[in-house]
């Protein structure tokens, strides 16, 4: 993890919303979103306040390496989930319903589910989004007042992965549970090579769908129009 430039995320953005005064904050960020194939992958995570991160320079997870983010994982389960002091949820996103729907719309979804399936397991307070989609409380309704918990509970913030140490560490979660799944697709599928290029728009994935065709419920056929428009695949 050496040779990681720019500025760590940390606690600002959590302390701003009352963090030190004991308020849980969750945040959320999905990967995934541009991918031709595969999941739209959403975690949501909240620390416990009195959580210290001590991991040195904590950055969004595009900034490592897939065996980098495996450790993290490792890492912030045996000494933060394992104790209790983090919690993590899921929400995936088929490729069938993002075809048929609205990617912002299912990006707000996809958050929604991942904070109410962490509300089964955890208690937040308020949220921090990562992103610059338009929403606020009336979009997650179920999001409970709480003593001392006043004023706006919903945040959104362009690169809060870069920014946020909890936006940060559900984009390193959702990152590798994205991928994870990729490397399951390819022992089902594997001429198309979706452990290396784990579902995005690359040469040798083009060249994979050209050649053997694109994969009814793994590709997301609005995400391949620009093969059609080209007059390459059907």
């Amino acid at each position: 993890m050496k040779g990681i430039k720019g500025k760590p995320a940390d606690w600002t953005y959590e302390n701003f919303l009352g963090r030190q005064e004991g308020i849980y904050i969750g945040g959320t960020d999905e990967v995934g979103r541009g991918s031709w194939g595969g999941n739209l992958c959403v975690c949501a995570a909240v620390f416990h306040p009195s959580a210290e991160v001590t991991l040195e320079k904590l950055r969004d997870s595009k900034k490592y390496t897939a065996a980098d983010r495996e450790k993290l994982v490792e890492l912030f389960t045996k000494n933060y989930i394992n104790k209790g002091l983090l919690h993590v949820a899921y929400a995936d996103i088929d490729p069938v319903t993002i075809e048929n729907g609205n990617l912002n719309e299912l990006n707000l979804l996809g958050f929604s589910r991942a904070f109410q399936e962490l509300k089964k397991i955890a208690r937040f307070d308020k949220i921090i989004i990562d992103g610059d989609i338009k929403c606020g409380d009336d979009d997650f309704p179920w999001l409970d007042d709480s003593p001392g918990c006043l004023g706006t509970r919903v945040m959104t913030l362009v690169k809060a992965d870069e920014q946020s140490i909890t936006v940060a560490t559900a984009s390193i979660f959702a990152k590798v549970r994205h991928d994870r799944q990729m490397i399951e697709l390819d022992k089902l599928y594997p001429a198309y090579g979706f452990a290396s290029h784990v579902g995005y728009g690359t040469e040798a994935h083009r060249e994979a769908i050209l050649k053997h065709g694109s994969i009814p419920g793994v590709h997301r056929s609005n995400f391949l129009r620009n093969l059609r428009k080209e007059g390459v695949l059907q």
